[in-house]
């Protein structure tokens, strides 16, 4: 199992990310949003 709790980004002074949660059971997942929605951020945290 995967588990995010309470996850939070900011870049300088924005909050990007406020208070994440996600459980997921199974192995493989896709992450799906619009350009710019912050996917490959939640992902890598970079």
């Amino acid at each position: 199992m995967l588990r995010l709790t309470n996850v939070n980004k900011y870049y300088s002074d924005k909050h990007i990310f406020k208070n994440i949660n996600l459980d997921l059971a199974q192995q493989t997942f896709a992450l799906i949003g619009e350009d710019g929605a912050g996917k490959t951020t939640l992902r890598c945290g970079c």
